[in-house]
């Protein structure tokens, strides 16, 4: 699955019992950084969040 591709998946993991397919998705912002070499994609996704946390952190 795509979740395996990308890091800090802690967040993700707590929100879906099993993360959903990138299927229907809407992306709503794509930002690239050369220097920093890194890609930030913020995407919708069609499925609502199966656990609502008490507390966004992820640490």
């Amino acid at each position: 699955m795509w979740v395996k591709y990308i890091k800090n998946t802690k967040l993700l993991m707590r929100l879906f019992n099993n993360v959903p397919e990138l299927k229907d998705v809407e992306i709503e912002q794509f930002n690239m950084n050369y220097y920093g070499r890194k890609i930030n994609i913020i995407i919708r996704l069609p499925q609502l969040i199966d656990e609502i946390p008490l507390n966004m952190e992820t640490k």
